[in-house]
């Protein structure tokens, strides 16, 4: 009275596949996801390199006199072997402009250019300023050798000077002056008592 049915095996092969492909795309997701993240981390590691190359530059460049902040010097800086082992034909460019605000100074746009898997790659830039030295040395210089900056102070010292001169020859007239007119005085006082003592002397003859 009651049939048996029975499983056809297309069924389970059926199933076999679906799951043999979820799982393909899963490990697919995953290799995909893991070979992105290590090219970031790389591309990551290289920016940070390129960012260093370029601060470790820019030192250099500030600790040179201003006479050698060339193009053609800058384009001739070593290059660190960590980014040559990672990159090819890496070179150094520059661009040097004058500037005279807010400071007179040298504007250096320096770029480094590279290639990534024999392509030119997107160079990587830094701008900065090179203070110039030598003309706070200039200045400095003018302001202590302006001779209206002297002048005053010699003229100063010497009305000083002659001030001081005419008081010393002046209390040296005023103590001549006193010397005189003490010895006039005891001149005078001398001269009195000889007369006294003349006068006193004819009293008694003429009384004897």
């Amino acid at each position: 009275m009651f049939r048996k049915f029975k499983s056809r095996s297309g069924i389970s092969v059926t199933e076999t596949v679906i799951a043999a492909l979820l799982l393909s795309a899963a490990l697919g997701a995953v290799l995909r996801f893991a070979v992105s993240a290590k090219s970031g981390l790389r591309n990551q590691e290289l920016r940070t390199r390129l960012e260093w190359e370029l601060v470790n530059a820019r030192e250099k460049i500030g600790a040179w006199p201003e006479d050698k902040i060339t193009e053609e010097a800058i384009a001739t800086l070593p290059v660190s072997g960590a980014l040559t082992r990672k990159l090819q034909e890496l070179q150094w460019s520059a661009k040097i402009t004058s500037i005279k605000s807010p400071v007179e100074a040298l504007q250096v746009d320096l770029a480094l250019h590279y290639e990534v898997q024999g392509r030119f790659a997107e160079p990587r830039s830094l701008s900065f300023w090179v203070p110039k030295q030598s003309k706070v040395g200039v200045s400095e210089t003018s302001e202590s050798s302006d001779p209206e900056s002297t002048e005053p102070k010699s003229t100063t010292e010497n009305s000083e000077s002659k001030a001081s001169a005419e008081l010393n020859s002046n209390e040296a007239s005023e103590s001549e002056e006193e010397s005189t007119s003490q010895d006039a005085a005891s001149t005078e006082n001398a001269s009195t008592e000889n007369i006294s003592e003349e006068g006193s002397a004819k009293s008694g003859g003429q009384d004897e």
